[in-house]
């Protein structure tokens, strides 16, 4: 065979599957190639010819020709294998020979089909084609010229760890073998005939177990990135939740840092201390394990000290062999506990206060059916006038007058025509209250906020919740309830007694004095503020002497009251005894006639009642000299104190000098009996010899 002349087949000899591939040379005739091949490379170095690295492509792709400048298309070669929309199979030949770089081609393309093929043969090309890592799998020769194939291997490996590398080489030592393999080397292949029809095979299984390696690391990654995620919400999650074996060891908790419960994993369920009720939590994960899902609450002790209330539910997690893990979703229901019997206490507050609204409304219905205002006179018609114009507003009323004059009545007028009609209208005597207990009246007290304080206890405010509430002797509060009621009327609001948490409250506020309020402030003995607010819209009451054409109607109502209650049939009253009645100066005002009605219905035997049935009035010499109508040239009282002394003496002596009970006269002043007591001691007032009381 000449020079430069390809090897034939043998005449007659079979061809077998080399058909169009250049055919294997003869032994020797490898080396003899590369010989002549380097010998041509040596001549074009010489002769200034310019370097070519063509890159052929299988199913026509272009050619780059480097010397040319040009893209030369070579035809798609036939015997395809792999699907025709399947991207070539990038593989990088790294040879110095061309011959066998040719056949090497051939080979792949003849029983790979499309094939990308990528052919190194400087160093150059090979620091590119590291660098960009465009290719699949690279098969490299060990003997080349300007490296050795092992560098190739390395170089490759440390570059693209993933990608698979095939030393195809005439070197068949075992020494060789052997180190190419520990570099990393997927598969080694000594340059024959026969290893070249194994070449396509074992660069296709590189590149498949390349691929798998890839596809596994892929799903690796995924799954490691999901676990990831499942863990940040597991973990992120607000509930608890905890893993249990068939040991009942704990295997699992998501929140071991934050929680506030110990740490636990690696314990049993059933030595976990703090926990009640344990059995319960412990049947439950039994149960899991049979199937079962449950739900428990149970409480337990954080490290703090605190006790914390969970609600558990515990259900199975079966694995390859069945139920193997028991689940536990611990949501902490502390807050909602909380919350929840906070809700039922202030529902109970609310039963509290509809029950006491409803007394205190049964109450008004009862006096309100009793009670009612009775006069025609023009003092009473202004008075009433006035009522109906300040009634439907919220603004605070004063009612001034003289005691006995119907104060109260004039109150529950406010609040009937009032648009808290429907609401309670809630009465208090502040001088009917002794000092210890005013607070606890009028504002509640907690359980525990005093000896005796068994139980909370809505005071009279709350109770007036959204009506009216009416302070009678409003001159009688105490300087530091007086401190509270200013609060009350300036803020609406105020705190049990024992709480520091204030309570709302929308309320109307009518207060009643038959003191000059006014001559308090300037002695200092009432705050002025809160009489700048108690005193917005003034009320004054006139005495019975002030409007006696109101008496004869006056009379008839309270005859015909207390001859019901007492079951007489009196149907009125004689003129002569409605003379003395007429003539008479009332210094105690309505309540004094009411109580001298009610005697007299009493001592009453004929259907009216008479002269006689009535007790002595006027300026009679039985009457004791405090009830006497004072002389013209009496001397005027001279002082406050002077008045009341008066006052105390003409009432004392109206109930014969009883202070106590339901007939004393501690009851008409409307003032406690100790305060009366303490009042006549203070002014010098004696009891007569021969009174009782």
């Amino acid at each position: 065979m000449g020079r430069g002349q390809r090897h034939r087949h043998p005449a007659g000899a079979p061809r077998g599957h080399l058909r169009g591939v250049r055919a294997p040379p003869r032994r020797g005739a490898l080396s003899r190639d590369r010989d002549r091949a380097g010998a041509r490379a040596a001549r074009g170095r010489a002769h200034g010819r310019r370097r070519r690295c063509r890159i052929r492509a299988g199913g026509g792709q272009p050619v780059l020709d480097r010397a040319a400048g040009r893209a030369v298309s070579r035809p798609r070669p036939h015997g395809l294998s792999g699907s025709e929309s399947a991207p070539p199979l990038r593989v990088a030949i790294v040879d110095d020979s061309p011959d066998d770089r040719l056949l090497s081609v051939r080979q792949l393309r003849r029983d790979l089909g499309a094939v990308h093929a990528i052919e190194i043969a400087h160093p150059d090309d090979l620091d590119a084609l590291l660098a960009t890592g465009d290719y699949d799998v690279l098969v490299t020769d060990y003997k080349v010229r300007w490296t050795d194939g092992l560098s190739v291997l390395r170089r490759s490996k440390e570059a693209h760890p993933d990608r698979p590398v095939v030393m195809f080489t005439a070197t068949g030592s075992e020494e060789v073998a052997v180190a190419a393999m520990k570099a990393g080397c997927d598969d080694y292949l000594v340059k024959s005939p026969r290893n070249f029809v194994r070449l396509p095979i074992a660069v296709r299984a590189a590149a498949d177990r390349a691929a798998a390696a890839r596809r596994a690391a892929h799903l690796e990654s995924q799954l490691a990135r999901s676990e990831a995620r499942w863990e940040s919400l597991v973990r992120s999650a607000p509930d608890y939740i905890l893993t249990v074996d068939r040991d009942r060891t704990i295997t699992f908790l998501n929140r071991p840092a934050a929680s506030p419960v110990d740490r636990i994993v690696g314990r049993r369920i059933d030595e976990v201390g703090g926990v009640e009720p344990a059995s319960e939590l412990v049947a439950a994960v039994d149960a899991a394990f049979d199937g079962a899902s449950t739900a428990v609450d149970v409480t337990a002790r954080a490290p703090d000290g605190r006790q914390l209330a969970f609600h558990v539910r515990v259900g199975p997690v079966a694995g390859p062999a069945g139920v193997d893990t028991a689940m536990l979703v611990a949501r902490d229901v502390t807050e909602q506990r909380r919350m929840e019997a906070e809700l039922r206490a202030a529902q109970e507050r609310e039963r509290e206060r509809i029950a006491a609204d409803a007394a205190y409304l049964a109450t008004q219905v009862a006096e309100a059916r009793s009670e009612r205002i009775v006069g025609d006179s023009p003092a009473m018609r202004a008075l009433l006038d006035q009522v109906r114009t300040v009634a439907p507003t919220d603004a605070t009323v004063l009612v001034l007058g003289p005691t006995g004059t119907g104060k109260e009545l004039i109150a529950h007028e406010l609040h009937a025509l009032s648009g808290r009609a429907d609401k309670p209208l809630v009465k208090v005597n502040c001088a009917a209250i002794s000092a210890g207990i005013a607070e606890s009246e009028l504002f509640g007290h907690e359980k525990g906020a005093f000896t005796g304080a068994d139980r909370r206890r809505l005071g009279r405010f709350e109770i007036a919740d959204g009506g009216t509430i009416f302070l009678d002797e409003v001159a009688e509060l105490t300087p530091d309830l007086q401190v509270k009621l200013l609060r009350v009327l300036q803020e609406h609001e105020f705190e049990r007694v024992g709480s520091s948490t204030p309570v709302r409250v929308d309320v109307r506020v009518v207060a009643a004095t038959n003191r000059d309020l006014a001559a308090m402030v300037q002695a200092g003995e009432f705050r002025s503020d809160l009489y700048y607010r108690l005193n917005v819209f003034p009320l004054r009451v006139p005495p019975l002497a002030d409007r006696r054409e109101d008496i004869p109607l006056l009379v008839d109502y309270l005859i015909e009251k207390f001859a019901r209650r007492v079951r007489k049939p009196i149907d009125g009253v004689t003129d002569a005894a409605l003379a003395r009645l007429m003539r008479y100066r009332w210094p105690g005002n309505v309540r004094e006639l009411q109580n001298v009605i009610e005697r007299a219905v009493i001592v009453a035997r004929g259907p009216k009642i008479d002269v006689a049935d009535i007790p002595p009035l006027d300026a009679d010499e039985a009457l004791p000299p405090a009830l006497r109508a004072p002389a013209a040239d009496d001397a005027a009282p001279r002082s406050l104190d002077d008045v009341l002394r008066r006052h105390i003496e003409r009432v004392l002596a109206e109930h014969d000098w009883v202070i106590e009970g339901e007939r004393g006269a501690a009851v008409a002043l409307g003032i406690n009996p100790n305060t009366l007591r303490s009042r006549m001691k203070k002014l010098g007032i004696r009891r007569p010899a021969g009174r009782r009381g």
